[in-house]
């Protein structure tokens, strides 16, 4: 039955699994980059209280140095609380950024309430 639902992306059937330390224990950041890797979902998950003004930017590790890829929220429905004015710009329309810049962790993310989660979707363009 169609329920006008995207597939889901490559990689969330297949694919290596990534976790990244962050500094802050209140967040729990994963992927999974697919096998070629063009396409990887990351999530960045508040799971509660933070001391941080402001989140670090999110590294994005496992993914093509030299290949560009454009990195959106991926749209679950309800959008996360934020507890700042304004979230980073990126947020919403995507950015086109190379592999080795997301590995080195560029890509600001908004500062989340305790319990919020973003999806980001990267795929080769």
């Amino acid at each position: 039955m169609d329920r006008g639902v995207p597939p889901p992306p490559r990689a969330a059937a297949r694919g290596r699994v990534i976790r990244v330390d962050d500094v802050d224990d209140a967040v729990l950041h994963h992927g999974v980059i697919a096998p070629d890797a063009r396409e990887a979902l990351f999530s960045y998950a508040v799971l509660g209280s933070t001391d941080a003004a402001l989140p670090p930017p999110a590294r994005m590790p496992g993914l093509e140095p030299e290949t560009r890829y454009r990195v959106e929220v991926l749209d679950l429905g309800a959008a996360p609380r934020v507890l700042q004015d304004a979230p980073p710009p990126w947020l919403a329309d995507g950015v086109v950024l190379r592999g080795a810049m997301l590995a080195d962790g560029v890509l600001p993310m908004p500062l989340l309430a305790p319990g919020n989660a973003v999806i980001l979707h990267a795929r080769a363009v």
